[in-house]
């Protein structure tokens, strides 16, 4: 399978990133196989229709270190780290 399947054309990203700058979002860059973005914790609330915290978990840094880092999770009931979001690949409305 060619990595190449999973890119989109250039007119989708931009029509992508245009979507995500409407709904408030920073775009930082635009790439062949994801866009980066930025925005306040009230902008991924809002469309990821969702509540976010600061979580702590523990993990293993340098050398094998064992620390904490601070994460982002959605507050519900799905496991840790996962966010049901919406595919920009399919029409949507902000």
């Amino acid at each position: 399978m060619k990595v190449s399947r999973f890119g989109a054309d250039s007119d989708r990203l931009q029509t992508a990133a245009q979507r995500l700058r409407k709904a408030g979002f920073d775009v930082l860059d635009i790439g062949h196989l994801s866009i980066r973005i930025a925005a306040t914790p009230e902008i991924y609330q809002r469309s990821l229709h969702t509540t976010l915290e600061a979580v702590e978990r523990p993990v293993i840094k340098e050398l094998g270190k064992t620390d904490t880092a601070t994460f982002i999770n959605a507050v519900d009931s799905k496991p840790f780290g996962e966010i049901k979001g919406r595919s920009l690949t399919h029409p949507c409305r902000f």
